[in-house]
């Protein structure tokens, strides 16, 4: 992949927080809305940090209507084009414009555990490079009902009732794709103490 250390971003600690903490407290239309509109901030970020000739006003054209990267689309395609990211990455960006689009279409009776939803999750790359059972993962109760055990192989002796994780898993690996493309961007974390 190619870097480009003369145009580095950052990305202030607090705003990186922010979103973290904004996200899982969204609603699953919320979640998915928030998740794609920082990732095509981040990588906006980046293309501006790139083309910083000419003038204000013609940059700016760039961005707006009819610009070459005016939709979220045309930003994924010109930062894949140019090498930051990997094709995994590039996929799965698509995946959450995907289900952003499904959410953003349909007013009624979409969540995360929708079956469509349910098959564009099951589709990212990103968590299968840090877990290589992320297909198999489960959760069940434990038989309280006071805590959650996520597990791959066999059920639990444990085990309390059997629990739908399409919403945690759709946050983890939003999680794991954000840290991705922040280090293929080469985003600095900025961090003051105060």
């Amino acid at each position: 992949m190619t870097s480009n250390r003369n145009s580095r971003i950052e990305i202030d600690f607090q705003q990186w927080s922010r979103f973290f903490n904004e996200f899982r407290s969204e609603s699953d239309r919320g979640a998915t809305i928030l998740a794609s509109v920082w990732i095509e901030h981040l990588l906006e970020r980046k293309l501006k940090a790139l083309f910083t000739a000419g003038n204000s006003k013609t940059r700016q054209k760039l961005y707006s209507l009819n610009g070459p990267f005016s939709s979220f689309s045309s930003k994924i395609l010109a930062v894949y084009s140019l090498g930051w990211i990997d094709s995994d990455i590039y996929d799965d960006i698509n995946l959450v414009r995907r289900i952003r689009n499904v959410f953003a279409h349909k007013l009624h009776g979409i969540d995360l555990e929708s079956p469509k939803i349910r098959k564009l999750i099951d589709e990212f790359k990103i968590p299968s490079r840090h877990y290589y059972d992320w297909n198999e993962l489960q959760a069940v109760a434990t038989v309280d009902g006071k805590g959650v055990i996520l597990f791959t192989e066999k059920l639990p002796d444990d085990a309390g009732e059997t629990l739908d994780i399409q919403r945690l898993k759709y946050q983890w690996i939003v999680s794991l794709l954000v840290t991705e493309v922040a280090a293929s961007l080469d985003l600095a974390i900025r961090y003051q103490e105060s």
